[in-house]
């Protein structure tokens, strides 16, 4: 698809986009998951259990699960669109400023 059959504008798709990534920095953070921890990623992606559990946390680390899926849709409506990829959850100033300093 390209960005003529798209009724989204690039700004809106970079809006959306930066909205997404503030909300998974912000969920990583409460949740004490590291972002740059492929392991912790790879772990909350297969956790088929998060949907049964009614607890807080389980509450919220499947919204953080579904924010990185929706992110990863989002970067490939994107590329269909013939825009760039966009910014990552790791490039954002927000990640940036709450990176644990002795990383």
């Amino acid at each position: 698809m390209d960005y003529e059959d798209n009724p989204i504008s690039p700004s809106e798709f970079d809006n959306d986009l930066h909205a997404v990534n503030r909300e998974i920095i912000r969920l990583a953070y409460i949740l004490n998951i590291d972002l740059e921890n492929q392991h912790q990623i790879d772990e909350l992606m297969s956790d088929k259990t998060l949907s049964q559990s009614k607890d807080k946390l389980s509450q919220e680390k499947l919204t953080l699960k579904g924010l990185l899926v929706l992110r990863g849709e989002l970067s490939k409506e994107r590329i269909e669109s013939g825009l760039s990829e966009g910014m990552s959850p790791l490039d954002e100033e927000a990640f940036r400023r709450l990176k644990p300093k002795n990383k």
